[in-house]
């Protein structure tokens, strides 16, 4: 930040590129005053800078000491992608109890048609009528459906917002779940019709009792899926991807105490389209251990006639298990990426989650 600061001190040509590094990215704090009072001054003393400001990160809280976000909030017209956190993670925050300047303020920014990108933290507990008002929304980002998203109080939240207009809507391209809960798929109810389009699709770790494979045949136009499977059994949650016709990547962890991980791995990718270019596999060490030689040479067997096709292994064994694939070219080892806490930077991270 000094480095870039002083490169926009430089001449005018070095000013433009380092202030838009520079204020590209904002995170406003709702609590302490004084940062926010020097960075309304920054902003609106130079007209140019504000439309410089794409993405806003707000880490909220139930203070009523919200002027100063607000005041900054005001400014800015060319936002294209909104996070909104708890400010502490003591308890989740509904929208009801954040300030109702704020939220005024916020629904502006995020109803403005620049903004494609919306990212709710699990420690927020947001009505989806929230999400069904943005009528520009491309990307949407739930750390927990269960934790995110209030499914029950839909009426109060619909005074803050205009109502919605069917012609009005565009369709979601990506849609990254954190976690789902194994009480009812929220695909149901968010906005089914601006799913129908979806072109990628991330879901964390996959209830025992979900049945995924319903969520996945609504999602016909799908280029990128990437999902966490956590079995007791082989027989449990099985997909069939052969409807997904358009599919170019797709990503599977597998983790947890997977019962025969073998006979689900094959059944699956027996199902992959042939418009699959990319296919990487990430297995935790417990998985690793269960799945046997011959099932590495079945995979190889299977996967070696697929033509412009590339097998990423996220592991640290069973390459020299499949040599087709590896003399070829085909096979690709790389780094076993452990999932974390925060599944935002594991997000942040992965192709197949990019927009």
């Amino acid at each position: 930040m000094v480095a870039l600061r002083a490169c926009s001190l430089v001449s005018s040509s070095f000013r433009e590129p380092s202030q838009k590094s520079i204020f590209s990215a904002i995170v406003l704090d709702v609590g302490p005053p004084s940062k926010h009072a020097c960075l309304f001054t920054v902003l609106s003393s130079n007209p140019r800078l504000p439309p410089l400001v794409s993405s806003i990160r707000i880490k909220l809280s139930s203070t009523s000491n919200v002027d100063p976000v607000c005041d900054v909030l005001r400014l800015l017209h060319h936002v294209q992608s909104v996070s909104l956190d708890r400010d502490g993670v003591e308890s989740r925050l509904k929208w009801d109890e954040i300030h109702i300047q704020l939220r005024d303020f916020i629904r502006r920014v995020v109803c403005l048609p620049t903004c494609k990108t919306l990212s709710l933290d699990d420690h927020l507990y947001f009505p989806t009528t929230f999400i069904r008002h943005l009528s520009h929304l491309r990307h949407l980002k739930v750390y927990d459906t269960y934790r995110s998203l209030d499914f029950t109080a839909e009426d109060s939240i619909s005074l803050d917002f205009p109502p919605p207009s069917p012609e009005s809507h565009i369709y979601l391209e990506s849609l990254m779940l954190g976690s789902i809960s194994s009480r009812g798929s929220p695909v149901d109810r968010l906005a089914c019709r601006r799913l129908s389009h979806l072109r990628a699709l991330h879901v964390g770790v996959i209830p025992q009792n979900f049945n995924f494979q319903e969520c996945l045949n609504e999602f016909l136009h799908l280029e990128k899926l990437h999902f966490t499977i956590g079995l007791q059994s082989s027989s449990e949650n099985y997909v069939d991807l052969s409807h997904l016709k358009k599919l170019r990547r797709l990503h599977i962890d597998l983790i947890g105490r997977l019962g025969k991980p073998e006979n689900w791995l094959l059944r699956v990718l027996a199902t992959l389209p042939s418009s699959l270019s990319t296919l990487v596999l990430s297995a935790d060490p417990l998985i690793k251990a269960k799945i046997t030689q011959k099932t590495w040479h079945d995979i190889d067997q299977l996967l070696v006639v697929r033509k412009k096709f590339c097998l990423q292994w996220q592991c640290s064994t069973a390459v020299e298990d499949m040599p087709q694939l590896l003399n070829k070219g085909l096979l690709a080892l790389m780094p076993f990426r452990p999932l974390p806490v925060n599944y935002g930077a594991y997000w942040d991270g992965c192709p197949t989650c990019s927009p």
